[in-house]
């Protein structure tokens, strides 16, 4: 019989989820009574997973303890009636949703040209041509591709950059509009630009009368060997980590979170014997990508243990800086956490500031001057 609740207990927690996909879509669709009545059955949901958690607890103690069996039955009967109302709601309304729900994810008919055209280009040197550029436009103004957007989280395959919808929003401007058109990106346009960074990357900048060198790392899995020898000569390090990747999913892992995936990075470096002495500075990035979607997806998606307010973005931002704090097996470690938006161009300016005079600071430590 226990085994039994544990396999019914799996399908109820996939049920809900799957309940918690249709009251978004309601919600994002304007269905507010049927939203309201959604809210209703998904807590009924959550109640019979709670009796079946302790009816399950009550069973495997029943074989020692008569009272514990009486009580198991008397759950048994909660669970009935509850599974009863929830039955009607789920055979009635259930599929409706359902329906519209996948609907949503279908293109219309008059723009399947249009993915045509986009799926025929070529990735590597790609000519924007006049229908190309029509094709894009037409299909980020469609419902179904704006909803997709919207949850690709969902999607683990997604891969599209934050960036994506900035430059979907400029498009206009940014594209050519004929042979004369000349185009001079903006700063904001070279802020929200990417490039993925490939093996090891240098660069030297002057910052108030200091000279500084910085060695940038491809933070995939298989370029992380390369970094150990430069470790001994470094003055700080600085580990950036997306908050956004609480719902962003690992290229080369498909079923990993990128921020589990940073944890365990930060993890690994931390504790390096050859960064002891070495002020570790983290770089919480994209807070403004997090603070929006949080509203959506709570971080417990990525840590289910997090029991704060699910919109709260200090309290989520606090849990994230104590899951990599708990890394540090060093209790005398310097850890310095600043929570930024790379395209806050103000912001990283102060936080630069800061970084530079630690790293002034260690450097006049070492040689015995302060």
């Amino acid at each position: 019989a226990a085994r039994k609740e544990d396999e019914s207990l799996v399908e109820m927690s996939d049920e809900l989820g799957f309940m918690h996909e249709l009251l978004g879509f309601l919600e994002y669709s304007g269905q507010n009574t049927d939203a309201a009545d959604m809210v209703d059955h998904i807590k009924r949901l959550n109640e019979i997973h709670g009796l079946g958690e302790r009816y399950r607890a009550f069973l495997l103690e029943a074989a020692t303890d008569e009272a514990k069996l009486k009580k198991a039955l008397r759950v048994k009967k909660q669970l009935k009636q509850l599974k009863s109302k929830c039955s009607k709601y789920a055979q009635v309304k259930v599929p409706k949703y359902r329906e519209q729900f996948y609907t949503s994810f279908n293109i219309s008919s008059d723009n399947k040209k249009h993915v045509e055209v986009i799926t025929e280009s070529p990735y590597k040197d790609i000519e924007m041509t006049p229908q190309l550029k029509a094709a894009i436009k037409t299909l980020w103004r469609d419902n179904a591709i704006r909803n997709i957007y919207r949850r690709r989280q969902r999607f683990k395959t997604s891969q599209l950059d934050d960036s994506a919808v900035y430059m979907l929003q400029n498009m206009e401007r940014i594209l050519p509009k004929g042979e004369s058109h000349s185009y001079l990106p903006s700063r904001d346009d070279i802020i929200h630009c990417r490039q993925r960074t490939l093996g090891i990357v240098e660069g030297e900048f002057k910052i108030k009368q200091q000279y500084f060198k910085i060695v940038d790392v491809a933070g995939q899995r298989g370029a992380r060997s390369k970094w150990i020898p430069l470790f001994e000569c470094a003055n700080a390090c600085l580990f950036v980590c997306s908050l956004a990747g609480y719902n962003r999913y690992l290229l080369e892992d498909k079923d990993r979170l990128r921020i589990h995936e940073a944890i365990q990075l930060f993890d690994d470096i931390v504790n390096q014997r050859a960064l002891s002495r070495v002020p570790i500075i983290v770089f919480l990035n994209k807070a403004d990508l997090f603070e929006k979607e949080i509203k959506n997806v709570s971080l417990q998606h990525a840590f289910p243990e997090y029991s704060g307010p699910s919109e709260d973005f200090e309290e989520s931002v606090n849990f994230v800086k104590h899951r990599f704090h708990k890394c540090v097996q060093d209790p005398n470690r310097q850890i310095y956490m600043h929570t930024t938006c790379a395209t806050d161009t103000k912001q990283v300016a102060k936080i630069l500031d800061s970084v530079t005079n630690i790293v002034v600071k260690q450097q006049l430590a070492a040689a015995n001057l302060i």
